[in-house]
């Protein structure tokens, strides 16, 4: 008798676990596409604005690498942790881009690789056009390892076979001596199609503005750049980012701070080497609709090497 209770038991659990991990996967599968977008790296903003706009591939002549490392959450299981390589080359007026990133959310391993074509128009000596496009393709699977349940399950399986998915970034700026203005439409796929109308949270449009004042010079030169951006998210509301960033002795040293309109802030530091190497490192608060689950918001980690 003993043994028939424990084989139904055991028949239960199994089935279970099976009808929960597919089940894990519809959802993650909606919706791993974009929580890293919506919350974007704060790297974006003031420290390598190539994440958000392809424009700005190439901008400086010679080659720069930026490596990201940001870890959402810490106190919740399964929490997303994103990591970010990107590579760009400028030489006068053309630059080449390569923008990989890996996102880890619970089960889900999401992979976008991106190459980028830039060019950079000048009107004169101190104003430039810059235009950029991405193209690339990404990849999602779930991670058999951490699967609890069926290691075989079919639908797990189906889900890792399936095709990658061709997407892309297009991205346009103004610059001049003190001001920038800047436009991106992330997500090119799903911007002129509608078949993830299912799909919510993923950036459609991003779009700033900022103004820089520099006072001072040499080692005492003290640099302002307050800068407004917009967000629009699909299925969600737009999101307005203000905020600033304060340079010191000769951008050796700067300090930013950022207020995003769902109720949380971007707190940063970043120091500067000989303009070769650069580090910086961020807090972002958890927004106020998720306080009351998360007492921890995001740690984000971000290097820097320039070879002029």
């Amino acid at each position: 008798m003993g043994s028939i209770i424990k084989s139904t038991f055991k028949l239960l659990f199994s089935r279970m676990s099976r009808v929960l991990s597919m089940a894990v996967v519809l959802v993650l599968a909606g919706s791993s596409l974009c929580s890293a977008q919506i919350y974007p790296l704060a790297a974006q903003y003031y420290h390598n604005e190539y994440l958000g706009n392809p424009a700005f591939a190439g901008v400086d002549e010679g080659y720069r690498l930026d490596f990201s490392h940001r870890t959402q959450w810490s106190d919740v299981p399964g929490a997303p942790v994103n990591q970010t390589f990107t590579g760009v080359y400028g030489a006068r007026r053309v630059g080449i881009g390569l923008n990989v990133q890996k996102d880890i959310e619970g089960l889900i391993d999401n992979v976008r690789a991106l190459g980028t074509f830039a060019y950079h128009l000048p009107i004169n000596d101190a104003q430039q056009l810059h235009f950029g496009l991405s193209m690339g393709v990404l990849n999602q699977r779930v991670r058999n390892e951490s699967l609890v349940g069926d290691q075989g399950d079919i639908s797990v399986e189906k889900y890792n076979n399936k095709d990658f998915y061709v997407d892309g970034d297009f991205g346009m700026a103004y610059t001049a001596k003190k001001l920038k203005l800047q436009f991106s439409i992330p997500n090119l796929k799903s911007f002129f199609r509608s078949d993830n109308d299912q799909v919510a949270n993923l950036a459609l449009i991003y779009s700033a503005v900022s103004y820089k004042m520099s006072f001072g010079k040499g080692i005492n030169q003290v640099s302002i750049e307050p800068k407004l951006g917009y967000r629009k998210v699909q299925k969600y509301k737009s999101i307005l980012d203000l905020g600033t960033n304060v340079s010191l002795s000769n951008d050796r040293l700067s300090l930013l701070g950022i207020y995003h309109s769902p109720g949380n802030s971007t707190f940063g530091i970043g120091f500067n080497y000989n303009k070769a190497l650069g580090m910086s490192a961020m807090y972002t608060t958890g927004t106020s609709a998720l306080r009351r689950f998360n007492s921890t918001g995001d740690f984000e980690i971000n290097l820097r090497f320039s070879f002029q």
